[in-house]
């Protein structure tokens, strides 16, 4: 009799070695600097015990009230929270679609599966940052989920199962900026 293998949903770690799969990440508004997005989530760990592959990525971004001054850089493009867009990432390999009315990102790789390393990678590049001068302070979270290649461990297999939710969160913290003078020509 032949007894038919458990599936096992893939895993996605936020914190890496650490015990847990959160994290939480403070990010400071520079004063009188330039703004540049921060990688929030490069200890992630995505694992699968039965798949070598995934076919797709889930986050969901939520708690943003600055608009068009908060961006989200996944796959090598900046996102702004408050607006839909559609492209690939700067490689080529995945779809990423950014819906601003529910703050979902559904990542999609083109050619149908994706290694459990390539979609580490891509995770562990997710960076944010607020244009604002004056950003609002409190936390957004940001949550991620993958889903596996199902069965036969590929795109077209029965079975697929999404993994655990991850949340990171990211404090926001504005600066007192000094006092900037200008027009004395």
């Amino acid at each position: 009799r032949t007894v038919p293998p458990v599936p096992h949903a893939p895993v996605i770690d936020l914190t890496g070695a650490t015990a847990g799969t959160d994290v939480t990440f403070t990010w400071t508004e520079p004063s009188n600097a330039a703004l540049v997005a921060l990688p929030f989530v490069t200890g992630t760990l995505v694992t699968d015990a039965d798949n070598s592959n995934l076919t797709g990525l889930r986050l969901v971004v939520a708690g943003v009230v600055d608009g068009a001054s908060e961006r989200i850089v996944l796959g090598g493009r900046s996102f702004t929270l408050n607006a839909d867009q559609t492209v690939n990432d700067t490689s080529g390999a995945y779809t990423i679609t950014y819906v601003a009315a529910t703050g979902t990102f559904t990542v999609a790789p083109v050619s149908g599966v994706a290694t459990t390393g390539a979609l580490q990678t891509l995770v562990r590049g997710l960076a944010y940052v607020n244009d604002s001068d004056n950003p609002t302070a409190g936390n957004r979270t940001v949550t991620l989920q993958v889903t596996d290649a199902g069965f036969e461990d590929t795109a077209a297999s029965a079975g697929k199962l999404a993994g655990n939710v991850a949340t990171a969160t990211i404090a926001v913290v504005p600066a007192n900026d000094q006092p900037v003078i200008s027009g004395l020509d």
